[in-house]
């Protein structure tokens, strides 16, 4: 069966798709004849790697960060212009910009097969954000750009329905939900968690307010004082300059008491997820499905999470972690003092992580599904 001709992989930081969904990438490399990639040149060494798959790469500058009506006014006549030039038989697009703006150069000109993922749909949509008139052009651009795609890609139904409220999605489009972007399951180890002195209670994320990092860091001090050796709490993510991020001097005094580790920053995370014995995510971020909590899964360790969208769907409650309410550091530190007085819940609910991840989460059966919607699952000729 024929391959499709032309397909444009957009989205505003190639990272993601380089480092985030190799594989995916790699199965339109297979399935199409021509696959490109439009993003800013602002990850040289993705870029390389996308190119070392077969894709090509088409530059088209803008920033990824925020959206500004006068800076970004010209944006999506710029994208219509590569669009055109380009011709794609399919378009898929990622990133909330690439999306807003994208969505409105593909439909004006008709790209008939048009998929767009939405992996979280951040600040902008958060309860209690106050750039009304920002969301108010955002939506009304979704309504026009989203129209008519072929695939609207969700990792909870949560954002689903929030795109619903806003009528951004009615019942006449098709859209799908994800068991989040999917995690390789050959990549990770599952050596036992430790159970023995001291537990590790891990954070892997940005370091961002809104993932509730000082959440963890009071409710660490309070074990720490009252438990100092049983139980050791490690944060492991960049720090970000944006509004929702902090300097490191405000994680100093939980550093400088000994009752939190920061870890810094990896470019593989898999040595920080032997050493964890559980992986905690207190976010109260408007998340789509935290990858972070997918790679916890995939190598057997238990989680404490939030009961908000895109975090719950990774626990099934007193089996293979426990849900807190957001913004609940003393919560949180009684679910994590439950593993250090019952230590075998740790292995435990650890193997019914591992379950969880090979029914759920193994990302080929997670791109089995968004191929077969898109229409490109066919084999080579």
């Amino acid at each position: 069966m024929k391959r499709p001709e032309t397909l444009v992989v957009l989205c505003g930081d190639p990272l993601a798709a380089a480092n985030r969904r190799p594989q995916l990438m790699q199965q339109f490399v297979n399935q199409v004849q021509r696959c490109i990639l439009l993003c800013p040149r602002v990850e040289v060494e993705s870029i390389e790697k996308l190119q070392s798959m077969g894709f090509e790469y088409q530059e088209i500058d803008f920033v990824n960060q925020g959206i500004n009506p006068v800076r970004d006014a010209t944006l999506p006549f710029r994208i219509r212009q590569k669009l055109k030039q380009l011709a794609p038989d399919h378009l898929f697009v990622f990133h909330m910009k690439p999306i807003l703006f994208g969505g409105l150069a593909a439909r004006s000109l008709s790209i008939k097969h048009r998929n767009f993922l939405f992996a979280g749909l951040g600040v902008l949509f958060a309860e209690g954000d106050t750039r009304q008139a920002i969301r108010q052009l955002v939506v009304r651009g979704l309504k026009l750009g989203l129209g008519g795609a072929r695939n609207l890609f969700f990792q909870n139904p949560d954002d689903l329905q929030t795109f619903r409220s806003h009528n951004i999605v009615t019942d006449r489009d098709h859209a799908v939900i994800l068991n989040g972007s999917g995690v390789p399951l050959d990549d990770f180890a599952c050596d036992p968690p430790a159970i023995e002195s001291p537990v590790h209670f891990t954070v892997v994320t940005r370091m961002l307010r809104s993932k509730g990092i000082f959440d963890f860091c009071k409710a660490a001090r309070m074990i720490h004082q009252s438990h100092p050796n049983a139980a050791q709490f490690n944060l492991l993510g960049p720090l970000d300059h944006g509004p929702d991020g902090f300097p490191l001097e405000e994680l100093q005094p939980w550093i400088d008491e000994g009752a939190v580790n920061y870890l810094g920053v990896t470019t593989d995370v898999r040595p920080f997820l032997q050493q964890a014995s559980v992986m905690v995510l207190p976010s109260y971020y408007m998340e789509g499905t935290p990858r972070g909590l997918l790679e916890a899964l995939a190598s057997g360790r238990p989680i404490v999470t939030t009961d908000s969208r895109g975090c719950r769907e990774t626990v099934i409650e007193g089996k293979n972690g426990f849900l807190i309410q957001p913004k609940s550091p003393h919560q949180l530190a009684e679910t994590m003092q439950r593993f250090l007085d019952d230590r075998a819940l740790i292995r435990t609910m650890g193997e019914e992580s591992l379950n969880l991840a090979i029914e759920r989460y193994d990302v080929r059966k997670v791109n089995a599904v968004m191929l077969a919607q898109m229409g490109i699952d066919k084999s080579p000729e």
